[in-house]
């Protein structure tokens, strides 16, 4: 997705651009490189969460965090397979179903104007959030999500830009690479 259209959506640098940075002067300087990974590996791994524009509504943004584990992805999965019709067939991913499973669990934050926006007791509004199904006339996150992006592929993109920036190909197989 960031491929063919690299600033899509993102709101800042790729962090895939980190991985193959050289390293500054600073990192380099009077450190051994025992000492500089003992130092790296005493702090806790960061990972920054994500600011999606929302194509279709001007001044709207999203944060999601990047904090995803190979099991919630899994589980986020099998909760959107669907039957298909026929005897034997396997069930496929429905995968607008699975987009809204990882908008909805990794949001953090919804923005106007580059501000959070919050409730009257200051809880930041989410699509877990009912304040925001009352504003978009929706009963439940996955609706609200609709609703929200109105563009079905606004969502998949979004989708898409979060698995990216939490590590994984959004067409990553989660089958067992060592199974038969």
């Amino acid at each position: 997705m960031s491929e063919s259209h690299p600033e899509a959506l993102r709101v800042g640098a790729d962090p895939a651009d980190e991985l193959f940075a050289p390293p500054t002067s600073a990192e380099t300087a009077s450190v051994s490189p025992m000492e500089g990974l003992r130092n790296a590996l005493s702090a806790p791994a960061v990972l920054e969460p994500v600011t999606l524009r929302v194509p279709a509504r001007p001044g709207v943004k999203v944060r999601f965090h990047t904090r995803m584990t190979q099991e919630q992805r899994k589980a986020w999965q099998a909760r959107s397979k669907k039957k298909r019709r026929g005897l034997g067939q396997e069930a496929e991913v429905d995968e607008m179903m699975f987009a809204q499973l990882v908008v909805a669990n990794t949001c953090e934050a919804i923005l106007f104007n580059d501000i959070d926006a919050h409730d009257s007791e200051g809880t930041p509004l989410t699509f877990a959030h009912r304040q925001l199904w009352d504003m978009v006339g929706a009963d439940d996150p996955q609706s609200a999500i609709r609703a929200f992006y109105a563009v079905d592929a606004h969502i998949l993109l979004a989708s898409g830009e979060i698995l990216l920036a939490s590590g994984f190909d959004d067409d990553m197989s989660t089958e067992d690479p060592t199974a038969g």
